[in-house]
């Protein structure tokens, strides 16, 4: 799954399992919390968000330049285009207006410059490991946060509830459900 989920394309070509074709997350969604958020909500509806944390693998401010100029040439224009398909921050921004603070956590540290998917140069992931470290460094808080929430005990109705379902679940008019025989 992991070959199928990152066929990134112009870098790995398309994974096909059975007749389904599988491409990089990012043909869909760069940034997938929300879609993730929705899928929670439909697996468990009754359950409130204890701690969403969005992971990002970094971002670099671009050029405003080519945006503050009156009019752009169709390179820059190509370039305006491919920023807002791969951006991630949209989503973030979107969601963190909608849920709580002491919920949402994005992590997606700034990098010093616009490094290339396929990068290998050693210095240039020296750098890249740099820039992650200065944003730890400038996040400790917020990670600590976000560490709190996570360890948060369920809450004493939520263990009763838990309970009640199991006991449901598992026993049928007083009988376990595994010591009864069935036969058609």
């Amino acid at each position: 799954m992991i070959r199928a989920s990152s066929a990134a394309p112009a870098y790995f070509e398309q994974f096909m399992i059975d007749e389904f074709v599988h491409q990089d997350g990012g043909v869909k969604a760069n940034n997938p919390t929300a879609i993730a958020l929705h899928e929670c909500k439909r697996l468990w509806p009754d359950e409130p968000l204890q701690c969403v944390i969005s992971l990002g693998n970094g971002r670099y401010e671009p050029n405003l330049e080519v945006y503050s100029k009156k009019t752009i040439n169709l390179v820059d224009k190509a370039q305006k285009i491919a920023e807002s398909a791969t951006d991630t921050e949209d989503t973030h921004i979107t969601l963190d207006d909608i849920l709580p603070h002491s919920t949402y956590f994005r992590f997606n540290p700034y990098m010093s410059e616009d490094f290339p998917l396929d990068t290998i140069d050693s210095s240039k992931l020296l750098q890249l490991s740099q820039d992650a470290e200065m944003y730890l460094r400038k996040n400790e808080y917020k990670i600590n946060k976000a560490k709190e929430q996570l360890m948060l005990p369920r809450q004493r109705y939520k263990k009763m509830t838990d309970y009640v379902k199991w006991k449901a679940d598992t026993f049928e008019f007083g009988v376990p459900l595994m010591s009864q025989n069935v036969t058609e």
